[in-house]
């Protein structure tokens, strides 16, 4: 699995607080094995939510196609990213779009 970011990202990454980026980086193991099982459905133009554990809550994006949630802390504070499945000849590709509170929605 690949994993690319916007500038956006990179942006929002900076921004939070190192206590932040420790939440984000514990829950990753779990969301790259997730990703890692649902690629063949990807690749297959489909996508099942039950191949991820319900504790990220992943969800697609109202008004967004193609851009999914993924929830890293859902007590204060609140932690979401947004990203899509992009194409790449070698491999599936997580492209990771933005990284922060709830407002991320606003421009996902």
């Amino acid at each position: 699995m690949w994993f690319e970011r916007t500038g956006a990202f990179k942006a929002d990454w900076k921004s939070l607080s190192p206590s932040e980026r420790e939440i984000v980086r514990a829950v990753l193991p779990a969301f790259n094995a997730a990703a890692d099982a649902a690629a063949d459905d990807v690749a297959a133009h489909k996508f099942d939510r039950r191949r991820w554990p319900k504790s990220l809550r992943v969800h697609d994006i109202e008004n967004a196609p193609g851009i999914w949630s993924v929830t890293f802390n859902f007590a204060s504070p609140d932690i979401r990213a947004t990203f899509e499945w992009a194409s790449n000849a070698e491999q599936p590709t997580i492209l990771w779009r933005r990284l922060g509170r709830h407002d991320i929605f606003n421009n996902p």
